[in-house]
């Protein structure tokens, strides 16, 4: 089934912004998830702060106690939870009203004997709350406490810093401490982004993590989305390539084959054994393409079987220049530098021919008449290297990229007028690295052209 490329684009990118969208909703409702965590935190670590300041006060009452805290008359009003008590005191006698289940009652009745005489130490309570948020995993930098009269609403006094106006702070309720619920305290603390980001960041490593699998999985997918249409355009070439190179052989060995009847009724013996002669050798070139195609399409290389023997590499490039310069169609200039102690190297034969056979017809099927091609072979570190350079047309650095893939054929003006099937160069590869070498492209540094490059090891 195909698919149309612009709409698997746009799906794909649609898919992978709903992905990232999705983390950053999660993500910000983690964050008000957490602000809400340090507001309830700094709610609870308020009240044990208000506690342990007020159980210090008490520890540094110096001298005889100046009342003295006694409860008589226990009178429930009805059967509703709130009591109604008598305190007296050294100096006076008054009644109050609290809630039964209220278990912190005799700490706020203190709270109100005490806050006139011993009022809240501020900094004390604002170093217990610190203390108290940075055990709950909040280290925050900045908190301060106002102590607030709660009949006028008016701040009796505060430890506010001089930057706290600059900073992003979050405040408390205000919490009455006495018993009746003339003072109470408010606490502000700093809400930066960092100090919740460091609680999330286990979820914001796995939020990005998640994020990047997923524009890695995308964008593999469309990689090879793209590859597979790529390939299927090198294959749908590389089938009419071979229907064109087939088809010619095939249309003359049946014309003429047509025509044998014909001259045989006349009994013309020279034209059939023409005919004859020219359907054998066009059948010559379609097996010829059938043999080729078979070999070169056959480069897996775990299916490659060498045959490896000694080969001596002089005599082999001197044959190499008489078999090119007896062709007819181009003027081929060919020079061999021969640069190298291993004269003898140990390959197989009729694979290594291939290889700069291909590599040959290559050189001079894509360069103009006449042609320059200079074959180099020195050492290399571990090996040799075989340098076959020509002053062809030059292949651009996006093709050197694909020219070693299998049907890929550079898309130019002089290689449209070229036939080929796109697996000669996939062939030659496979060939070297069976060997244990490698194959390289780069520009021809001496002139136009391109340079093909083949390390074989020693």
């Amino acid at each position: 089934m195909k698919i149309n490329t612009r709409i698997f684009v746009i799906v794909a990118t649609v898919t992978l912004m709903a992905i990232i969208i999705n983390q950053l909703f999660w993500m910000r409702n983690m964050y008000k998830s957490y602000q809400q965590e340090l507001v309830l935190a700094v709610d609870a670590s308020l009240e044990d702060a208000i506690f342990m300041e007020y159980s210090k006060r008490l520890e540094h009452l110096e001298g005889p106690r100046i009342f003295s805290f006694n409860v008589v008359n226990v009178k429930e009003k009805d059967t509703s939870q709130i009591v109604r008590r008598e305190v007296h005191t050294e100096d006076s006698t008054f009644w109050v009203e609290y809630n039964k289940n209220d278990s912190k009652y005799d700490e706020k009745i203190m709270q109100y004997l005490l806050h006139k005489s011993m009022p809240v130490d501020l900094d004390v309570l604002n170093s217990y709350l610190y203390k108290l948020l940075e055990r709950k995993g909040f280290p925050i930098r900045n908190t301060y406490v106002e102590y607030i009269d709660l009949k006028t609403h008016h701040i009796i006094k505060h430890n506010k810093p001089g930057n706290a106006a600059k900073i992003f702070m979050i405040s408390t309720n205000v919490v009455p401490i006495d018993i009746l619920n003339t003072i109470g305290v408010k606490a502000y603390v700093e809400s930066s982004p960092r100090t919740i980001f460091k609680r999330m960041a286990m979820q914001l490593l796995l939020s990005i993590f998640l994020i990047f699998i997923s524009c890695y999985c995308l964008f593999y997918l469309i990689r090879s989305f793209f590859r597979q249409q790529k390939i299927e355009r090198m294959r749908q070439d590389f089938v009419n390539a071979m229907v064109h190179e087939f088809k010619r052989p095939i249309t003359n060995a049946s014309s003429m084959m047509d025509l044998i009847p014909f001259y045989l009724e006349k009994k013309d013996m020279d034209k059939v054994d023409s005919y004859v002669d020219g359907s054998i050798l066009e059948l010559r070139k379609l097996t010829a393409y059938t043999d080729r195609i078979q070999r070169i399409s056959n480069n897996d290389p775990e299916r490659i079987l060498l045959d490896k023997e000694p080969f001596a590499i002089e005599p082999f490039l001197e044959n190499l220049k008489k078999k090119y310069a007896s062709r007819k169609d181009k003027v081929i200039n060919l020079s061999v530098v021969l640069n190298t102690v291993h004269q003898v190297w140990k390959v197989d034969k009729l694979h290594f021919s291939n290889v700069v056979d291909n590599l040959m017809e290559n050189a001079i099927k894509y360069s103009n008449n006449p042609v320059d091609i200079e074959v180099m072979v020195c050492d290399a570190e571990k090996g040799i290297e075989l340098c076959l350079k020509d002053n062809g047309h030059g292949i651009s650095d996006h093709d050197k990229k694909y020219i070693f893939d299998k049907f890929y054929r550079v898309k130019s003006s002089q290689t449209k007028r070229q036939t080929g099937f796109g697996l000669g160069l996939t062939y030659v590869k496979s060939i070297v690295e069976v060997h244990g070498g490698t194959i390289r492209v780069e520009d021809n540094p001496s002139s136009i052209g391109s340079a093909f490059i083949v390390f074989m090891p020693v």
